[in-house]
Protein backbone atom coordinates (compact mmCIF):
# COMPACT_ATOMS: atom_id res chain seq x y z
CA UNK A 1 0.00 0.00 0.00
CA UNK A 2 1.35 3.42 -0.97
CA UNK A 3 1.01 6.43 1.29
CA UNK A 4 1.23 10.11 0.59
CA UNK A 5 3.14 11.78 3.42
CA UNK A 6 1.86 14.93 5.10
CA UNK A 7 2.77 17.99 3.02
CA UNK A 8 3.70 15.97 -0.10
CA UNK A 9 2.16 16.70 -3.46
CA UNK A 10 0.44 13.83 -5.33
CA UNK A 11 1.88 12.28 -8.51
CA UNK A 12 1.05 13.76 -11.91
CA UNK A 13 -2.60 13.16 -12.73
CA UNK A 14 -4.78 14.53 -15.55
CA UNK A 15 -8.55 14.76 -15.21
CA UNK A 16 -10.87 14.98 -18.21
CA UNK A 17 -14.28 16.49 -18.88
CA UNK A 18 -16.90 14.12 -20.30
CA UNK A 19 -18.80 17.02 -21.88
CA UNK A 20 -16.00 18.29 -24.15
CA UNK A 21 -13.65 15.22 -23.98
CA UNK A 22 -10.66 17.46 -23.17
CA UNK A 23 -8.56 17.92 -20.03
CA UNK A 24 -10.41 20.06 -17.49
CA UNK A 25 -9.92 23.84 -17.55
CA UNK A 26 -9.11 24.12 -13.82
CA UNK A 27 -7.79 21.34 -11.61
CA UNK A 28 -7.10 21.62 -7.88
CA UNK A 29 -6.10 19.25 -5.10
CA UNK A 30 -5.62 19.45 -1.36
CA UNK A 31 -2.16 18.81 0.07
CA UNK A 32 -2.75 16.34 2.92
CA UNK A 33 -2.11 17.38 6.52
CA UNK A 34 -1.53 13.76 7.59
CA UNK A 35 -0.39 10.54 5.92
CA UNK A 36 -3.09 9.18 3.60
CA UNK A 37 -3.63 6.78 0.70
CA UNK A 38 -5.93 9.10 -1.28
CA UNK A 39 -6.13 12.70 -2.51
CA UNK A 40 -9.11 15.04 -2.81
CA UNK A 41 -9.44 16.62 -6.27
CA UNK A 42 -11.73 19.33 -7.59
CA UNK A 43 -12.16 20.00 -11.32
CA UNK A 44 -13.91 22.80 -13.24
CA UNK A 45 -14.86 22.73 -16.92
CA UNK A 46 -17.84 23.60 -19.15
CA UNK A 47 -19.44 25.62 -16.32
CA UNK A 48 -19.44 22.70 -13.84
CA UNK A 49 -17.41 22.04 -10.70
CA UNK A 50 -17.10 18.51 -9.36
CA UNK A 51 -14.81 16.78 -6.90
CA UNK A 52 -13.72 13.30 -5.94
CA UNK A 53 -11.33 11.47 -3.66
CA UNK A 54 -8.90 9.31 -5.70
CA UNK A 55 -6.70 6.58 -4.25
CA UNK A 56 -2.97 6.64 -5.00
CA UNK A 57 -3.10 3.06 -6.32
CA UNK A 58 -5.78 4.13 -8.82
CA UNK A 59 -3.67 7.10 -10.00
CA UNK A 60 -0.63 4.87 -10.59
CA UNK A 61 -2.80 2.34 -12.45
CA UNK A 62 -4.12 5.10 -14.75
CA UNK A 63 -0.55 6.15 -15.56
CA UNK A 64 0.40 2.59 -16.53
CA UNK A 65 -2.73 1.65 -18.50
CA UNK A 66 -3.25 5.01 -20.25
CA UNK A 67 -6.92 5.18 -19.28
CA UNK A 68 -8.64 8.54 -18.72
CA UNK A 69 -10.37 9.67 -15.53
CA UNK A 70 -13.49 11.73 -16.31
CA UNK A 71 -14.20 13.91 -13.26
CA UNK A 72 -16.58 16.47 -14.81
CA UNK A 73 -19.71 14.75 -16.11
CA UNK A 74 -23.25 15.70 -17.14
CA UNK A 75 -26.49 15.21 -15.22
CA UNK A 76 -27.34 11.69 -14.15
CA UNK A 77 -23.89 10.47 -15.19
CA UNK A 78 -21.21 9.02 -12.92
CA UNK A 79 -17.54 9.92 -12.74
CA UNK A 80 -15.71 7.10 -14.44
CA UNK A 81 -12.52 5.71 -15.91
CA UNK A 82 -12.55 4.93 -19.62
CA UNK A 83 -10.00 3.23 -21.78
CA UNK A 84 -9.18 5.21 -24.89
CA UNK A 85 -9.16 3.46 -28.25
CA UNK A 86 -5.97 4.00 -30.20
CA UNK A 87 -6.40 5.52 -33.63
Amino acid sequence: MRLLRAGEHPPCFVAYCALCCLPVARFMYRVPKEDTDSVEFEAQCCGKTQGRRVKLAEMYRLQVTGEKMFLVVGKRRHQEIRSVASR
